[in-house]
């Protein structure tokens, strides 16, 4: 169990350049105890987008036994962008019926996070170039509710090179976490 989680959380934290190994961390989800399955969870969410085929996953999560996996799970799936939206009722449902406050609060971000994503991403492809997308998340991240900030700041990391001029802007997130 020890060397399962050191791998998943070793993993997670090689972010995307672990993408490729994704289906391997879901597959253990089925029949491992409860901290393989809070390491998966965490994993899967560091990975972002490459773990969206995994977004079916990662919802069954939200109902696990354990209090804790449930969190992981539920902030896994604000991170896999829009393959999420298709656990969004979900999330939302068990945001006001979990009697766990925290999961509660958990569920209710997570839903916000999908949504806001649902926003930028919207916001950036109606952006003809990468420098316009920038423009748009950057102005998201001055005026946004905060899950529309943490979409847009992901999204803005995504961008590269064509947000590098925005990164005053997120500096400014530091001081006080309102990006303002």
């Amino acid at each position: 169990e020890g060397v399962r989680v050191a791998a998943a959380n070793a993993l997670g934290l090689l972010g995307e350049t672990a993408a490729p190994h994704a289906t391997e961390l879901a597959a253990l989800f089925k029949g491992s105890k409860v901290r393989v399955r809070e390491a998966i969870a965490q994993a899967l969410g560091r990975l972002g987008e490459a773990s969206a085929p995994h977004a079916a996953e990662l919802a069954a999560l939200l109902k696990d036994r354990d209090s804790r996996v449930p969190l992981k799970a539920a902030l896994a799936l604000s991170r896999v962008g829009q393959a999420a939206t298709g656990h969004l009722e979900l999330l939302e449902r068990l945001s006001k019926e979990d009697g766990m406050e925290t999961k509660r609060v958990y569920f209710d971000m997570s839903a916000q996070i999908i949504r806001a994503t649902l926003k930028v991403c919207a916001d950036m492809a109606a952006a003809a170039d990468g420098q316009a997308a920038a423009n748009a998340c950057a102005d998201i991240v001055q005026g946004g509710s905060r899950a529309e900030v943490v979409a847009a700041a992901r999204s803005l990391a995504r961008l590269g090179e064509s947000a590098a001029s925005h990164a005053p802007t997120l500096a400014a997130c530091l001081e006080d976490g309102r990006c303002k």
